[in-house]
């Protein structure tokens, strides 16, 4: 796991992040969905579609409502947003394997 800080802007950190269980075959876990082009997140580079996210500013998120982990992130105080990830590099070195179909709509 690492920790990734990144700029918070008005528009966010530019991540969108999936409830556990519904779009990936990993369940209990919330992952990032999608990263936004030219993002804070993007620009940064170390965040990947599947990472797992651990905690947001400090705070576990395994025992968080996913609206709870949103709030987290889309209200934080400061000018940054603190995220653990996870990535299991086995398990996600093929893409498509674990991304649902209807993600790519």
């Amino acid at each position: 796991s690492h920790h990734v800080l990144l700029a918070n802007t008005p528009a966010g950190i530019g991540i969108r992040i999936t409830p556990p269980g519904l779009q990936f075959t990993i369940t209990n876990k919330i992952m990032i969905a999608e990263i936004q082009r030219d993002s804070p997140a993007d620009v940064d580079g170390r965040l990947r579609v599947g990472d797992q996210v651990l905690e947001v500013n400090d705070t576990p998120v395994d025992c968080l409502r996913f609206s709870e982990v949103k709030e987290l992130m889309l209200r934080s105080p400061g000018p940054f947003v603190s995220l653990l990830v996870a990535r299991d590099v086995h398990e996600y070195s093929n893409q498509d394997y674990f991304i649902h179909p209807s993600m790519l709509r």
